[in-house]
């Protein structure tokens, strides 16, 4: 017996389902998969006046600097962002392993149930993290953390209490900035700070993204003027924070 023409049609139509429901399937998985991949490079060139650190005139910057009591360790402790929106958990972890030498934090461990209770791995895969997820997940790892919004600040205060950090003992700068304003390629980003060269009013930014930039000098006014911007997800502007060991 024939089908009838109804039934031709119903049958066309759940196969056309059945086809576009495993191309999206297909897509989903493949954006996953680009979500969760490990960024790679190359490197990109950086903007005229940001001093990469491993040229000659960056390291010259970093033996003359006086605000650099933690670069050492930080330096061992930087991780590279095991994803393309990891910048903000490399960072944290970056900063917890220097804080605390003998730890062995990774970008995985960092996700423990309190710090889960803040902002879990799914969403900081999809869309990263804030400057107040930041501030909280690094708090739930029993950490000091002063949280500070450009918007209650300005250049000279930023460049005080960064320099201040920078000069002490078990504490690290992390600040967030927009990658557009210093000319480079991305948009919102999260990297801590190495040191503070006061004669060139330069900050050693510590990119967490290491397969795009090395480590690299920026004039404070310039990175400044990235931080002061706004985040489309949360409408209040970016900003750094202050962490240091409950113990100190």
């Amino acid at each position: 017996m024939s089908e009838s023409p109804q039934q031709s049609k119903s049958r066309w139509f759940v196969g056309l389902c059945v086809v576009v429901l495993i191309i999206l399937v297909g897509l989903a998985g493949s954006a996953y998969s680009i979500l969760t991949s490990q960024p790679k490079g190359p490197r990109r060139p950086l903007a005229k006046g940001q001093i990469p650190l491993p040229s000659k005139e960056g390291q010259r910057l970093l033996q003359e600097s006086q605000a650099k009591v933690m670069f050492k360790t930080l330096q061992k402790s930087l991780q590279t962002q095991q994803r393309p929106a990891y910048c903000g958990v490399a960072s944290s972890v970056s900063t917890l392993n220097a804080i605390n030498p003998k730890g062995k934090l990774t970008q995985t461990s960092f996700f423990h149930s309190n710090a889960r209770k803040v902002v879990g791995p799914f969403w900081v895969t999809l869309r990263g993290m804030t400057l107040d997820e930041l501030a909280s997940s690094l708090k739930s790892h029993k950490v000091k953390v002063k949280q500070h919004f450009a918007s209650d600040n300005n250049l000279k205060t930023f460049r005080k209490l960064a320099q201040r950090g920078l000069q002490t003992q078990g504490s690290v700068v992390v600040v967030a900035y927009s990658r557009k304003k210093l000319k480079q390629i991305g948009s919102g980003h999260i990297s801590p700070l190495g040191a503070y060269h006061a004669k060139s009013d330069r900050f050693l930014v510590m990119d967490v993204a290491t397969y795009k930039y090395p480590p690299h000098w920026v004039k404070a006014s310039k990175l400044w003027a990235a931080i002061n911007t706004v985040d489309p997800s949360t409408k209040k502007t970016r900003g750094f924070l202050l962490v240091s060991s409950q113990h100190r």
